[in-house]
């Protein structure tokens, strides 16, 4: 017997779901489909194929491993701020891992030809990855159940609609969709779904121009071409948390006052989590 296959429309957070989800209500009413995140995702994978939840005891595994790899790059901060470090660490270890192949089991990269300081730090990932003796983070070990599930167990299937590149997708996220695709056979979304989802996540696919768009796409990428300064980034100087709020407040009047079909509501500030700065912002 065939399975029914939901639709699952995968966005990259939680706003971007609302806009699509409101959309999708405004066709009609009908069901078998889903709109959400990767975590989401996951979450519904695992619950329709019966897969139960990873072991809740990474935590203790996690620190007593990162604990144990001596002289590591981290050792100094996680001895100033261990719960920081601790949750960087851990990410940079999942981005390395789910670069690999996860049909091969986890094998070590070459880093021959990377700078010292690089080198090092993968090297002490790598280091990090045998202290824990095969365990890996929760979010790997659940994809890692998933890709060995057998369909025929599942409640039902998921087809998964993306727009390439919104969300960027690891190798391991990649595997999953591929594999939950297959499973779902022949069935997939409808053309009005998958195009409502590419009408919402098109902006975000189309990179920023200017040197803001340089920021974003390329920060941590090694490129030679340099990008001219523009307006669409700015340093400013100032002389404490208050003025910042203060040339805040100016910049949010010059451009209420330059374009009259801005909203107040349509600009937004990226505070630091400091109580000084909610109070500076609101005094300003």
């Amino acid at each position: 017997m065939t399975k029914e296959a939901l639709s699952f429309l995968l966005v990259p957070d939680g706003s971007a779901a609302r806009r699509v989800r409101r959309l999708v209500a405004e066709q009609g009413a009908r069901s078998g489909v889903v709109v959400g995140s990767w975590p989401e995702l996951v979450e519904w994978t695992r619950r329709s194929y019966l897969v139960p939840a990873p072991n809740d005891d990474w935590q203790p595994v996690y620190s007593a491993a990162l604990a144990a790899v001596k002289d590591a790059f981290w050792a100094e901060s996680l001895k100033v701020a261990p719960i920081e470090t601790a949750g960087a660490v851990e990410r940079a270890l999942v981005d390395l891992v789910s670069a690999t192949d996860p049909a091969g089991g986890f094998q070590a990269p070459n880093f021959a030809g990377l700078a010292t300081r690089p080198r090092r730090h993968l090297a002490d990932l790598l280091r990090l990855a045998q202290a824990l003796g095969g365990r890996l983070p929760p979010e790997l070990e659940s994809i890692l159940a998933l890709l060995v599930a057998d369909a025929r167990d599942a409640l039902h299937t998921l087809c998964v609609e993306f727009v390439e590149g919104v969300p960027a997708l690891s190798r391991w996220q990649a595997a999953l969709i591929e594999k939950l695709n297959r499973d779902a056979g022949e069935g997939s979304p409808e053309l009005v779904l998958a195009g409502i989802l590419k009408s919402v996540l098109a902006d975000a696919s189309q990179p920023t121009q200017g040197a803001l768009g340089v920021l974003q796409s390329q920060l941590y990428r090694a490129t030679t071409g340099k990008v001219p300064l523009d307006d669409s980034v700015q340093w400013l100087g100032v002389r404490d948390f208050l003025q910042e709020a203060e040339v805040a407040a100016g910049m949010v009047q010059r451009l209420l006052a330059e374009d009259s079909k801005l909203k107040p509501a349509d600009v937004g500030l990226l505070l630091p989590d400091e109580f000084e700065y909610a109070v500076a912002v609101e005094d300003a």
